[in-house]
C-alpha cells in the first residue's frame, strides 16, 4: 500500500474519526420541522447529525429553470453528505403525508439507495412501506417504530467504543 494510501486507510479508522462519525438525516422537505426535531434530540443525546438544506429558504424564483437547477444543486450536497466517509448512517423520517402510511418521495428513495450502495446503515423513523418493502428488506433497513434508541444504541456502540480508553487489570 503506498504511503499516501496508507496514511488514508489509517485517518479512515482512526478514533478520531470514529468519533466524528455521524447521521444523515433524510425525508421529505414537507417534515423539515419534524427532521429539525429530530435533529435537536441527536444532539441532547450527543448523536452527531446532519440534515438537509432547506430547500426553499431563501430561495424565491418565479424561472422554473433555475429552481430545477438549484434543487438539482440541495440534492447533489444532500447525497455527498451520504456518501461521505464520516457518514455512520441515514434515518429517514417517513411520516404519513398526503393518506400515504410512512411516506417515502422518491427523491428519498433515491438517498436510501446511494446509502445502500455507500455501505451505511439504513434506519427509517416509521414502518418500512409496502410499496419498497422488497428493496429495503433487502438491503438491511431497520425500521425503528417511531423510537430512536435502537440506532442510538448501535452508533454509540460503532462509532465511540473506539474512543474509550483501555484499561488493564491491576496486579
Amino acid at each position: 500500500m503506498s504511503s499516501a494510501a496508507s496514511l488514508r486507510h489509517e485517518q479512515m479508522h482512526s478514533p478520531e474519526l470514529a468519533a466524528a462519525k455521524r447521521v444523515v438525516i433524510s425525508g421529505s422537505v414537507a417534515f423539515m420541522s419534524q427532521m429539525r426535531q429530530i435533529k435537536n434530540e441527536f444532539d441532547r443525546l450527543g448523536v452527531r447529525s446532519v440534515m438537509p438544506d432547506d430547500i426553499d429558504a431563501g430561495f424565491n424564483v418565479l424561472d422554473k429553470r433555475s429552481y430545477m437547477s438549484f434543487k438539482k444543486g440541495i440534492s447533489t450536497s444532500h447525497i455527498n453528505k451520504i456518501k461521505h466517509p464520516l457518514t455512520y448512517g441515514v434515518l429517514v423520517a417517513n411520516f404519513d403525508k398526503n393518506g400515504v402510511h410512512g411516506y417515502i418521495g422518491a427523491n428519498t428513495f433515491a438517498e436510501v439507495s446511494v446509502a445502500f450502495s455507500s455501505r451505511k446503515h439504513i434506519f427509517l423513523l416509521g414502518e418500512i412501506p409496502r410499496q419498497y418493502s422488497d428493496e429495503l428488506t433487502a438491503w438491511g433497513a431497520i425500521s425503528l417504530h417511531g423510537d430512536l434508541s435502537q440506532l442510538v444504541k448501535m452508533y454509540e456502540a460503532s462509532c465511540r467504543h473506539e474512543t474509550a480508553q483501555l484499561r488493564f487489570p491491576q496486579f
